[in-house]
Parts: structure tokens; sequence; C-alpha cells
């Protein structure tokens, strides 16, 4: 640790959005498995791209507030807490450099690519490698993962950032909308 204030302030926020964030998609998983009837993943795809599931409107909710999560998880520009400020920029990264820098900037780009992948996989699961053969159905992935990242460059390109103490706030709404997708499972809609 190199006690840099700003770098500190950067993990907090990061660590502000996970907190907020990530409960409201594990929720919104849970709401797909009680809907399938299975924890395993394929399976739930299977379910859900079958229309299979036993509440497919909370399916339906639960895949909104996901994609909701997932937008604010993959850190653009409105929910970009860690690099807020100027004084702040790459946020936790900022006493990185070189090849530690490039290790955990690829880690980030993983981790965006498997949480599209998880969203993909769960509740957009039409045309995968299962229905079709393995090249096409990597194809499918391939331009539903890129179609997904084009989405978001692209409303991250028409909004403002969001205000530190406002986070809260707006990330709270993806809670409700994962806690309605419990309630719709609960009562069978």
């Amino acid at each position: 640790d190199s006690s840099n204030a700003y770098a500190g302030v950067g993990g907090i926020r990061e660590l502000l959005v996970g907190v907020l964030v990530e409960p409201s998609m594990m929720l919104a998983l849970f709401v797909a498995a009680l809907a399938t009837g299975t924890t395993n993943i394929g399976e739930m795809g299977l379910m859900v791209g079958s229309l299979a599931a036993g509440s497919p409107v909370a399916v339906v909710v639960a895949a909104a507030a996901f994609a909701i999560a997932c937008y604010v998880e993959l850190g653009k520009l409105p929910y970009d807490m860690a690099e807020a400020e100027q004084e702040i920029q790459e946020g936790p990264l900022a006493e990185y450099s070189g090849p530690s820098l490039a290790l955990v900037k690829m880690s980030m780009s993983m981790k965006q690519v498997l949480v599209v992948s998880w969203f993909v996989a769960v509740f957009l699961p039409f045309g995968s490698a299962a229905e079709l053969t393995l090249a096409v159905g990597a194809l499918v992935y391939l331009v539903k993962v890129a179609a997904i990242f084009f989405v978001c460059s692209f409303v991250e390109n028409l909004v403002a950032r969001v205000r530190y103490k406002l986070m809260g706030r707006q990330t709270w709404t993806v809670v409700g909308v994962s806690v309605l997708a419990f309630v719709f499972c609960v009562l069978g809609v």
C-alpha cells in the first residue's frame, strides 16, 4: 500500500458501487433460479431459451434488473465512481504502473466480458451452441456480446456522470427492480 489518499478514495468508491449493485445481480439470478428450478447456469439458459420458466414475467423483470446492474458493474460513464474527479483519475489504480497496471487493466476487461457473458448465458440464450453447430453458436454469441457492448458505449456517450452523493439513490432503483422480480416469482406471475 502506497498510502496514497486519492487511491484510497477511489477504492472506497469502487467498493460502494460493488456493495450497492452486486446484491441486485445475485437477487436477479436467484429469481431466475427459482423460476427455472435449477442453479445450473446452462440449464437456466435452456429453460429461459425454451420459454419453459415457471414465472415468465419474473424472469423478464429479473433480466431487466440484471441488465441495469450489468451496466453499472461495467463501470461505464455515469457510474465510473472510482474515476469521478481528475484528482483520483484511475481511482484505486493510481499507484500501479507498467506490467502490473497492464495486468489489472486486462483483468478489468475480462471482468466486463464475463459479466456480459453471464447475462447472455442466462437471459439471452437464444441461438446458443446447444441449438446450433459450435461455430455458428460461437458467432451468435460474439454478435450478442458485441451488440451489448455497442449499446453500452452508445448509452455512455449520451449521459453525464452521476454525482457521487446521488449514486446510492440511483442504484436503489436496481434493487427495487430485483425485489419486484422476486415478488413476481413468489406470486408465480
